[in-house]
């Protein structure tokens, strides 16, 4: 899992190129996530699958704070 990566890439300290290659020459039993908003088109060429969430309704909308041990 490599969290957030996609700023690392668009702002150049990680080269997108060598993340794709990465993922193209990966062993066939290994499973490559990667996080973040903004990735760049060559990972999204090179994905299986891609998502783009957007909140709909959140909790702290209505005044309901975050729980110790849920969801910090």
């Amino acid at each position: 899992v490599l969290d957030e990566i996609s700023y690392a890439m668009t702002w150049d300290w990680i080269d997108t190129s060598a993340v794709v290659e990465a993922i193209e020459n990966r062993p066939e039993n290994v499973s490559v996530i990667l996080t973040g908003r903004d990735m760049p088109e060559a990972i999204i060429d090179v994905a299986h699958t891609v998502t783009s969430m957007t909140q709909v309704k959140h909790a702290f909308e209505q005044k309901i704070v975050a729980k110790k041990g849920i969801d910090f």
